[in-house]
């Protein structure tokens, strides 16, 4: 997977510290999870961030949520993966956050597209 070796590491260690923090849940997953939705926060390249870290977006902490949850889709490995963010992570950075979600998906040999939805459409206020 393409990523920062020192990002690799705190997503590695974040996961793993998340998932001993709750004993009810086996870790070795990897496999039995059908599909993962999720969202990595979007304040690190909203618009209303005045602190974006334009020329390295994965140095930002807001930023580093892509990362931990591209490693948990890699620790899982579920059939179908579904993440869901707005329009500004294809464009801040010249796209790279998103281009970086997509590149990490196809080299876990997932099928990956990008496409945009009008929420109005599916009554989302």
């Amino acid at each position: 997977m393409v990523r920062e070796k020192s990002s690799e590491v705190n997503a590695q260690a974040l996961f793993h510290s998340l998932c001993s923090s709750y004993v009810a849940i086996p870790i070795n997953l990897k496999g039995s999870v059908y599909f993962i939705s999720g969202g990595p926060p979007c304040q690190g390249v909203g618009g209303f961030n005045r602190f974006r870290n334009s020329k390295a977006p994965l140095e930002d902490e807001k930023n580093k949520q892509l990362i931990v949850y591209m490693y948990t889709v890699e620790h899982l490995k579920p059939r179908y993966v579904l993440m869901e963010n707005f329009v500004d992570i294809l464009k801040f950075a010249k796209g790279f956050l998103g281009r970086y979600a997509v590149g990490c998906l196809v080299s876990m040999n997932y099928h990956a597209r990008i496409w945009m939805m009008a929420v109005r459409n599916y009554r989302v206020p």
